[in-house]
């Protein structure tokens, strides 16, 4: 159909589309807030009844949250063995605070010895 001077035809209003549905967005920040709550509190739950093993110590280390990463390094401070594998990878963390932590705990470690 085409409206009076008009090379273009112009829809019927019946065949015009109805907006489409938007599906609720969870922003990335949001997301990974609540991923890393959840790790940290399954690590945590975790140690509450074990004490930290090499395993454990590797894939928390591996974590991309720096919180798990720092809670890790905690809970090796709580039960120090005799390698410092945990602390001296931690010292060239990407993450500043995680470096900082792991400097205060190999300085300790050191002193200890």
């Amino acid at each position: 159909m085409f409206a009076a001077g008009c090379d273009r035809a112009t829809p019927e209003p019946a065949a015009r589309a109805a907006p489409l549905a938007r599906p609720a967005i969870v922003h990335a920040p949001q997301r990974a807030a609540q991923t890393t709550a959840l790790s940290a509190f399954r690590y945590g739950e975790r140690m509450q009844t074990q004490t930290p093993d090499d395993a454990w110590l590797a894939a928390a280390r591996e974590d991309p949250d720096p919180n798990v990463r720092l809670h890790a390094l905690g809970t090796w401070a709580q039960h120090p063995g005799e390698s410092l594998d945990p602390v001296t990878y931690a010292l060239v963390d990407p993450d500043e605070t995680v470096r900082a932590r792991a400097q205060e705990l190999f300085e300790e470690a050191l002193a200890r010895r």
